[in-house]
């Protein structure tokens, strides 16, 4: 087994690393959809740290290159094929985090997760 498989094995979305926690909490926001809290049961707070972290994390995953992109939805519950058959979704996925990474660590909205 590749060492990046095995890395992706060890940082699959259902462990609970810093990075998988934050990244749960974008496919959640990403999932939500335009209609306002009916219940009027939820924190305000938590309704902002969400929806900050939610964009944050959108905007840096928008910036990586479309494979990674791709891994990353896949990864996450997001989309539900491999679209780049030439290229490897656990090496993919591994890139992105790499890129990720330091990025979601400094990031205001973000860098909670990680501490």
């Amino acid at each position: 087994m590749s060492e990046a498989l095995n890395r992706a094995i060890e940082t699959a979305p259902e462990a609970d690393t810093p990075f998988n926690r934050v990244m749960k909490t974008w496919a959640h926001w990403m999932r939500l959809d335009d209609k306002p809290f009916s219940t009027g049961d939820a924190n305000p707070q938590d309704v902002k740290e969400l929806m900050a972290c939610g964009e944050a994390v959108d905007v840096m995953v928008s910036e990586l290159p479309a494979y990674e992109r791709w891994a990353v939805r896949k990864a996450f519950g997001l989309a539900t094929v491999w679209m780049f058959p030439e290229r490897s979704l656990p090496d993919a996925l591994v890139a992105a985090e790499t890129k990720l990474f330091p990025k979601l660590n400094k990031n205001v909205a973000t860098k909670r997760y990680f501490n």
